[in-house]
């Protein structure tokens, strides 16, 4: 098949099987760490696998969830005091759709309470981490948000919905330039940090 014929798909797979060909389960870069950076690459594989049905990519997904998970559902190598260490959790829905094994959603149900309690600026918005004080970023949507609406939809949780729909809103509220329509990469709502103050001299509060 000549490059001008490749779909999306074809470009998926060579980067999934080069995935698969450099790292096992346990390199998978940060080695030894339940971590974002696997996350996004093995969410990417999971649409892969979807679109294509080659069992392949299934199958590394699990060995890399299953490295992280024991017997009993415990997780190693991840700091529940940071959404970066969480966003991965989105593997399990469709692992526990599929196999109904409850490792899976101990793991899902273990980190619920969690986003629940996670602490927040005085408008409500989540802190990126537990030592970015104040600190809104777009990524710790992206990190916890798809994890949210999952767990909201296959569970019935619709506090979760609301969560996500909060977050979403300070964001849209709080960090978009109204010159450029864009939204600023971070917020502090105390203005401690001066890169992230992205607020004008005009204060918004939450719709």
């Amino acid at each position: 098949m000549s490059e001008t014929n490749k779909t999306a798909l074809d470009y998926a797979k060579m980067g999934a099987d080069t995935l698969i060909r450099k790292f096992t389960v346990e390199e998978l870069p940060p080695a030894k760490r339940f971590h974002y950076h696997q996350g996004v690459f093995l969410s990417g594989m999971e649409r892969t696998f979807l679109l294509s049905g080659e069992q392949k990519y299934y199958d590394y997904i699990k060995a890399w969830v299953d490295f992280f998970i024991d017997e009993n559902g415990d997780i190693r190598y991840c700091d529940v005091r940071e959404f970066d260490d969480m966003q991965p959790a989105i593997l399990l829905f469709n692992l526990y759709k599929v196999t109904k094994d409850e490792r899976y959603k101990k793991v899902l149900d273990r980190f619920a309470p969690v986003v629940e309690k996670w602490p927040t600026n005085a408008m409500g918005g989540f802190w990126h981490k537990y030592h970015r004080e104040n600190q809104m970023w777009l990524d710790g949507l992206y990190m916890i948000g798809p994890y949210s609406a999952m767990y909201a939809h296959y569970f019935d949780k619709p506090y979760f919905w609301e969560t996500v729909y909060q977050q979403m809103n300070l964001m849209r509220v709080n960090m978009t330039d109204p010159k450029t329509g864009l939204l600023y990469h971070a917020w502090d709502d105390s203005k401690v940090v001066d890169w992230a103050d992205c607020i004008s001299s005009n204060s918004r509060t939450s719709q």
